[in-house]
């Protein structure tokens, strides 16, 4: 198994099991700036549910969309 590392944080916006958006973030940023842009972008969407964030290294993490702040860290933490 190979180690990959990739560019940039992808994330993901889902409305059920359907992408509703997907944008990437620089990996000059932050996770916990990456995680707060998703939680940002939940705010905007309505009818999202959830995101997931795949970070530099290959790890994948999901925000609820009633996520607070505690568990968006706690995302960030994982990401690094």
């Amino acid at each position: 198994m190979s180690d990959t590392t990739h560019i940039r944080y992808k994330i993901e916006i889902y409305q059920g099991n359907e992408v509703v958006i997907t944008f990437a973030a620089p990996k000059s940023h932050s996770p916990q700036s990456v995680v707060l842009a998703a939680q940002r972008e939940i705010s905007r969407v309505p009818t999202a549910t959830h995101a997931v964030i795949r970070g530099l290294s290959g790890k994948v993490v999901e925000i609820d969309s009633e996520d607070g702040w505690i568990k968006a860290h706690i995302a960030a933490i994982k990401l690094r």
